[in-house]
């Protein structure tokens, strides 16, 4: 017995297989993926070869057949989608009905089951059905057929016994190898197909922009120089049809000599995508130049020479208009530089008659800068750190000690020297730079701006400066020069001695006043010049009368 079923299932396989492959060449893919109605025809014939597969089955016994149309079904799932599918299921279960028996209901439950696994198969999988492998393929298979030995059990025990004795190794050898064998026909031919296809539409899209491109191509046959195909473009440019261009040599529209043409296709298939000028004849026998932008390419075994033709005769034009302009213009300036060297041989002759000028004033000027000199001399021997302002606030002149002043005394860490420089605007300077902190920076602007206006005969402000080591305080004072042109001296002096001293005064008399004890002081006639709270806790006495009094007063009695 297993030997006759394992003889039927080959055989079944084998009308399987030969049918599917007339499908398979009698339809195309695009055939099987458009219109629902295409669809529907490729379900008849899937039904059609099902039922032709159940009309030899292998039978069992009365009512109990078995055949292949459980791999019919599930690759049609998986290849062919939901309404081919869906059709052939109606088909073949229709005809197990009608074939009736008592495996009847288990045969129209295969059919199902195994149209309904391919279909979910197709959906849980995400890469294309031609890159399907073997081993997926059979792993469909044997799902398909483990389905398959479930619903035998669905007969009488004793028959599902039998009947599983007899066709369940022939049906796990055969049907899951069937499946891939039959997948990967499929798998291959879509692959076919799809390569088809994208070389198909690749070829409409060149067509598609060879044709309507408004850019002048031509494709060449670099061994002969014969334009074998040429675009409308090309056409509407050199005058004649494309029938009449497609043929001609390119030597009839190329001015070059044979043998530079030569040369040149050569060097266009030597060096690929590259620019070239050339000069091309038209119909009418006028003269253009052109850019050609060439590339290589094959076509099937053949070599050709794609050309893109840009006129280029009014940009030639453009150019020689623009080099007999440099001309022009390169003889203009030849000239200009000729009348300047004229002119600057005249200005020689009146800097001699400046220079007899110029020694007078030197004589002039020595008086000015000795006095000048002395000026300095007086600033530089002053200890204290001047600056002399114009009516501006620009500095006209500084000090040795204010040199010093501005570079070692009350620079901040990262702050540039300020005020050394001869030229710089003071009050600028106030703005960012060490000195005047930045709360008394407004201060001494208007100050200063003040005596330069002549609105304060003076002005004065102390200022702590930080330097990375101590803390400085500084006086800053303002006065007029109290000349015709105007402005003021600046001058700054180190007070941070005298403000020690008062701080170290302030601290000692606010030990004094918060002392617990009676303190009095007085000047050298014995009057009291100051008592502390203490004092005035203790006696009982107001201050203002105990100042001026002798301290021999307290024993006066008085309570």
């Amino acid at each position: 017995m297993p030997d006759i079923a394992l003889t039927h299932l080959v055989f079944n396989a084998a009308l399987l297989l030969a049918v599917v492959m007339v499908l398979d060449l009698a339809a195309t893919q695009r055939q099987l993926e458009s219109l629902k109605q295409r669809q529907l025809l490729v379900g008849v014939i899937l039904g059609g070869i099902g039922i032709g597969i159940m009309m030899s089955p292998l039978t069992l016994m009365p009512g109990v057949v078995f055949d292949v149309r459980s791999v019919l079904l599930a690759i049609s799932g998986l290849y062919f989608g939901a309404i081919p599918t869906a059709v052939a299921m109606a088909m073949t279960a229709a005809y197990r009905l009608f074939l009736g028996g008592v495996g009847a209901w288990p045969g129209v439950a295969l059919i199902v089951a195994s149209g309904l696994i391919g279909l979910a198969w197709r959906q849980w999988r995400r890469s294309p059905l031609d890159a399907i492998n073997w081993l997926e393929l059979y792993a469909l298979g044997l799902v398909v057929h483990l389905v398959m030995l479930a619903l035998i059990l669905t007969l009488p025990q004793e028959m599902a016994r039998n009947v599983l004795a007899s066709i369940a190794l022939p049906v796990m050898l055969i049907h899951p190898l069937l499946t891939v064998a039959l997948g990967l026909l499929l798998s291959r031919r879509f692959a076919h197909q799809k390569r088809a296809r994208a070389l198909r539409e690749s070829e409409e899209r060149y067509h598609s922009l060879f044709e309507n491109n408004h850019a002048v191509m031509l494709v060449i046959d670099p061994d002969s120089g014969v334009i074998v195909d040429a675009n409308s473009a090309a056409a509407g440019y050199y005058g004649w049809t494309q029938a009449q261009l497609q043929g001609m040599n390119i030597d009839r529209i190329n001015t070059l000599s044979a043998p530079e043409l030569q040369a040149a296709i050569r060097q266009e298939l030597t060096l690929g995508l590259r620019s070239f000028e050339f000069r091309h004849r038209l119909a009418d026998g006028s003269i253009r130049d052109v850019e050609v932008f060439s590339v290589p390419m094959r076509v099937g075994d053949r070599k050709r020479l794609f050309s893109i033709v840009h006129d280029i005769s009014k940009r030639k034009q453009a150019e020689a208009e623009l080099e007999q302009s440099e001309a022009r213009r390169a003889g203009e300036q030849a000239a200009a530089l000729e009348a300047q060297r004229q002119a600057r041989l005249a200005a020689l002759n009146l800097m001699e008659d400046a220079v007899v000028a110029r020694t007078r004033a030197e004589v002039a000027l020595a008086g000015l800068r000795d006095s000048d000199a002395f000026g300095h001399a007086i600033l530089d021997s002053v200890i204290a750190e001047i600056a002399v302002l114009d009516r501006a606030g620009v500095i006209e002149a500084v000090n040795q000690p204010w040199r010093r002043f501005a570079q070692e005394k009350g620079i901040e860490p990262g702050r540039p020297a300020p005020y050394t420089d001869v030229g710089e605007n003071y009050l600028a300077l106030c703005r960012t730079s060490a000195g005047p902190a930045s709360d008394e920076a407004a201060s001494a602007r208007e100050g200063i701006q003040a005596v330069l206006d002549g609105r304060l005969d003076a002005f004065r402000l102390e200022y702590p400066c930080h330097s990375p080591k101590e803390q400085r305080w500084f006086s800053m004072s303002v006065t007029p020069l109290g000349m015709t042109s105007g402005g003021a001296v600046v001058a700054h002096t180190d007070i941070t001695e005298r403000k020690a001293a008062e701080d170290q005064l302030r601290q000692l008399s606010l030990a004094v006043e918060q002392s617990p004890e009676s303190i009095v002081i007085t000047n050298l006639a014995a009057e009291i010049e100051y008592v502390n709270e203490a004092f005035v806790a203790a006696t009982g006495y107001l201050r203002e009368e105990v100042i001026g009094q002798n301290p021999r007063f307290l024993h006066s009695g008085k309570t």
